[in-house]
């Protein structure tokens, strides 16, 4: 703090030297001279405006200094010092703190600040405190030294404001551009730079009558300075324009004195207004000029840097060398230091790439950042910025900021020495996500950054953004990939067992002669693994149908302990066979608005997990709680339990803990998926708790309830009493068709042959047709009572044969009951199946006992149907009623 204090003392002290001691030096001069040019208001205007506005009372010093040296009494001179004090006070608050000024002045809006706020407006306060404190006391004119005379007041008054305006103009803006390093460095040492300052030089001295000429041209010789200012301007920028103007006011001054030049008037003074006019217009047009040429080529070099940025990020390469050559970049273009940080996969900060336009001060700046705090939740900065997702822009840093840093960060005078003046912070956002921010800083270039900056900024980081996300979706696409290996080894694998079952006990039945006992157990074994191949299928089906935004469900009201008993009932063969206990602890009743098939779907799931990683000997609860309109189920079992890691995707496809070849158990963690699913589009949510490893784990169904009146009433009409009073037979009796004429219609002989044996078995009289004109033929000669057809036949397909029959009359079978017994098993296709004219979609495969039930329903749907065709409904509709 003390050096900021004795720092702050001597600026002061310097700047009212500074003011007191150019004031003297015009005193040397004629007094003439003082009158039109006045350096110390620009010099204390430039000096406030680099080193802050707490330096005000060196203006306020050095101009009571002044006063008091020209013979104004002490009262006199602290108002005039007061009112030069004020209006650059005016400046400072309007075209610094308001205004944003850039003491580089390549902007138009800075340059136009400086000219309305610094030179035209501020300047009237200090000429209007003046003659007012003249007219009080008397005393006789500070600008003509002149006795005093209240109606030479306004041409004093104007002198004065002439002299302070021409001040600001020419003296602040040479000032501010040789303070502050330029965005593009003066090329002075090739051969058109330098002959170029030579010609400014030499028609300077020629418009002044120092080179013999042009003195003919009379006044108008003077405009010739016009195209030199454009010159300069386009070749230097506002360096060489603002020198230029300064060049022309000193030779302009000294040779008017010296009565040479082209604004010769009536005496001195009138000599040295024509020329201040003058070089008024000629600065300002200078640096109008200058500045929108500056702004110009800073656009076209912001295009051309977001061009390389753009390459750059997306060469090959890890991304860590890619952001260090975008900082690299970076510098000095746009900061004099700069780096980009990113959250790790610790959720802490994490200093990826850094630059710095010195060396030396970059190996200094590595060294404060060690200082820094990793942790995400540390106040400001850097961390805010991520946290908030928020650009920050600081225009100036303040001393009082740069000691606040150096105690926070404990590296005592290092802060010093890295000089920091202005700071931007961008976020780097992916996904609505801030993922990191990149952070410039402006040092020993003195450049403050205005809000166009923070917008390239911006930009610049949504590049940054663009490549993370490139590099976040390949990484994703990468993990999919894996995951699709993973996936199609387990599928592999889980379809290969049962088939191998299959086969190998195919072998044994066919090579060899086994006991009866022998014959009904490897019967067992390939219903049961044929039927584990059906599961599979049909979860890869009930996937596909929710990644694709079709898994439908045919809702009715249904009894909830219902539901929850049948699921409990149906899994106990499979529970005795693990020796684990399955047991139905509560079933409150209660009613639910539900598709029945895929409710009992998602009981089964969650009930067969919970016996799947339950050891032998364990335990299995299920109970179901009502509480108002809400119904809970619970299955609960004391198996492996789950990892805390593993429970936030457990619910997610193709996840199983332990996964991999070594595994211990089966499936292809599809199970969980599509419980989640079902139980959302039944407006409800499952969760799942685990204490641990090995403690067990706790799924918990959540449903709305409903509030039902009268159940027990028909649903569906003469409809749903037809199908409730057809039981599906528990096996294959002969009699169950009871002599049901069926057309079976399918072009493979296995097929033929095996659901031809069931429906003879059951009783029915069967008619097969290997193709859809062969089935038509049949139709012409023969009456039946229902049609199987398949729906992949060559020629004429299953949907077209439909089609053709439901335009037949009647007498010729055009309303007969049809149903399609299909490996199509998606629900789009059992639509189409539908739409096109087919009462039942039944996929394969399927059972001789499902078989012979489908049978009946159409046969019965026959006899209600009349001349039309039957309503259609897919089996799961008519097993559900």
């Amino acid at each position: 703090m003390e050096r900021v204090v004795f720092l702050r003392w001597f600026r002061i002290l310097a700047l009212a030297t500074g003011y007191f001691l150019s004031a003297r030096i015009l005193f040397l001069l004629p007094n003439e001279v003082g009158s039109s040019v006045w350096p110390p208001t620009g010099l204390s205007l430039a000096t406030v405006l680099l080193f802050g506005e707490e330096l005000w009372p060196g203006v306020l010093l050095g101009a009571w200094l002044v006063a008091m040296s020209s013979g104004l009494g002490p009262l006199a001179s602290l108002i005039i010092s007061l009112g030069s004090t004020l209006g650059n006070r005016v400046a400072v608050l309007t075209v610094g703190r308001y205004l944003k000024l850039n003491c580089a002045l390549c902007r138009f809006g800075d340059v136009a600040a400086l000219i309305v706020g610094g030179a035209f407006v501020s300047t009237l306060i200090p000429a209007t405190v003046g003659e007012i404190c003249i007219l009080i006391t008397g005393h006789g004119s500070l600008i003509t030294e002149l006795p005093f005379n209240a109606h030479r007041m306004p041409l004093d008054w104007f002198l004065w404001w002439l002299r302070d305006m021409m001040s600001v103009l020419v003296f602040t803006p040479v000032i501010l551009v040789w303070s502050v390093p330029p965005r593009r460095r003066l090329q002075i040492r090739t051969m058109h730079s330098a002959a170029l300052i030579l010609l400014g030089i030499f028609s300077v001295l020629l418009v002044f009558d120092h080179l013999p000429g042009l003195s003919f041209l009379g006044p108008m010789r003077a405009y010739l300075l016009f195209p030199l200012f454009s010159l300069i301007a386009f070749r230097f920028g506002p360096r060489g324009t603002a020198s230029l103007a300064f060049f022309v006011t000193i030779v302009g001054v000294l040779s008017t004195i010296y009565q040479r030049g082209p604004f010769l008037g009536h005496g001195l003074l009138e000599s040295l207004m024509n020329l201040q006019v003058f070089i008024g217009i000629l600065t300002i047009t200078g640096l109008l000029m200058t500045a929108v040429i500056s702004e110009r080529r800073e656009l076209e070099e912001k295009v051309s840097f977001l061009a390389e940025a753009s390459r750059v990020l997306s060469l090959p390469g890890e991304l860590s060398e890619r952001f260090q050559t975008l900082m690299e970049l970076c510098v000095p273009l746009l900061a004099d230091w700069c780096w980009i940080d990113l959250v790790n996969e610790g959720h802490h900060v994490e200093r990826i790439a850094l630059s710095h336009s010195d060396r030396r001060m970059a190996e200094l700046a590595c060294r404060i950042r060690s200082g820094l705090p990793l942790q995400l939740d540390t106040p400001g900065g850097v961390h805010e910025v991520i946290r908030t997702g928020k650009s920050v822009l600081l225009n100036e840093v303040k001393e009082q900021d740069i000691v606040q840093i150096a105690r926070e960060l404990q590296v005592g005078d290092e802060a010093w020495q890295v000089g920091v003046r202005s700071v931007m912070i961008t976020p780097i956002s992916v996904r609505d996500k801030c993922l990191g921010a990149l952070t410039f800083l402006s040092a020993q270039s003195g450049r403050k950054y205005s809000g166009d900056d923070l917008n390239f900024a911006n930009e610049l980081a949504g590049r940054v953004s663009g490549i993370l996300k490139q590099a976040q979706l390949l990484r994703e696409a990468r993990v999919a990939n894996r995951a699709k290996d993973d996936f199609l080894a387990a599928l592999s694998h889980e379809l290969r067992t049962p088939l191998n079952v299959i086969l190998g006990w195919v072998q044994i039945l066919r090579q060899e002669k086994l006991s009866e006992a022998e014959t009904k157990s490897a019967l067992d074994t390939l219903e049961r693994n044929a039927a584990i191949q059906v599961n599979l299928i049909n979860d890869l089906l009930d996937v596909s149908r929710i990644v694709a935004g079709k898994f439908r469900l045919d809702r009715k009201p249904l009894e909830l302990s219902t539901v929850v008993r049948n699921a409990v009932d149906s899994h106990q063969m499979l529970a005795a066979q693990k020796r684990i206990e399955l047991q139905l602890l509560s079933n409150v009743s209660g009613h639910v608005l539900a598709d029945e098939y895929r409710l009992q779907q998602l009981m089964g799931n969650l009930i067969t997990n919970a016996i799947k990683f339950t050891p032998e000997g364990g335990r299995v609860s299920v109970w179901v709680e009502s509480e108002r309109c809400r119904h809970r189920i619970l299955v609960q079992d004391t198996g492996q339990g789950i990892e805390e890691q593993f429970l936030p995707i457990v619910f997610e496809a193709f996840r199983q803990e332990g996964g991999g070849a070594s595994r211990s158990h089966g499936g292809l963690g599809l199970g969980l998926s599509i419980v989640r699913h079902i139980a959302r589009l039944h407006g409800g949510e499952v969760t799942a708790q685990s204490e641990g490893k090995n403690r067990g784990s706790t799924f918990t169904l959540n449903l709305p309830g409903l509030m039902v009146r009268g159940m027990g009433t028909d649903h569906e009409g003469s409809l749903h009493h037809m199908i409730e009073s057809d039981k599906a037979p528990e096996s294959i009796h002969p009699g169950t068709l009871d002599g049901t004429r069926i057309l079976l219609v399918d072009d493979s002989p296995d097929i033929l042959f095996l659901v031809n044996h069931w429906l003879t078995l059951g009783g029915g009289k069967v008619s097969q047709a290997r193709s859809a004109d062969e089935a038509l033929q049949l139709l012409k000669m023969r009456v039946f009572d229902v049609l199987l057809s398949d729906i992949g036949m060559p020629g004429v397909d299953g949907y077209q044969l439909i089609r053709k029959i439901r335009a037949l009359p009647p007498s010729q079978g055009g309303n007969i009951p049809a149903a399609a017994i299909t490996a199509y098993a998606r629900e789009e296709e059992e639509k189409k199946a539908l739409e096109a004219g087919f009462q039942l979609h039944i996929p394969k495969p399927i059972g001789g006992i499902a078989l012979i039930q489908s049978v009946l329903k159409l046969r019965n749907l026959a006899g209600t149907a009349g001349d039309h065709p039957p309503k259609w409904f897919s089996d799961r509709q008519l097993s559900s009623l």
